[in-house]
């Protein structure tokens, strides 16, 4: 996995001023830990593998029934790696829904690189 650490931002509060104080501790533990991070990188490898995908799509693709790639998606549009792409009949609900891609950018640097 290939971390794009100057385009993945730690991004606004994942939890809400109304939410109940337990939300706000996960929302810092998962920020404090990488967790989101990490999840925001395997969303947007996922999504550059499977281009023009819902989000209901992608989460089916890995098992996640708890939104996995679904909660990293706006996330990954805020910080311009993302975009929604038109709408469609969803594979997973039979619904119309968003599909996504990533954008691409020649400019991203690699934890590899020097």
């Amino acid at each position: 996995m290939v971390f794009y650490m100057n385009q993945l931002k730690q991004g606004p509060p994942i939890s809400r001023s109304t939410d109940p104080l337990t939300s706000s501790e996960a929302a810092e533990h998962i920020d404090s830990t990488g967790k989101r991070q990490a999840n925001k990188q395997f969303a947007l490898d996922l999504l550059r593998a499977n281009p023009h995908s819902t989000a209901s799509e992608l989460d089916a693709m890995v098992g996640s029934g708890e939104g996995k790639v679904r909660k990293r998606l706006g996330d990954l549009r805020e910080d311009g790696l993302a975009k929604t792409t038109g709408t469609r009949q969803c594979r997973v609900t039979g619904r119309n829904a968003q599909t996504w891609v990533a954008v691409s950018d020649a400019k991203q640097k690699t934890l590899f690189d020097d």
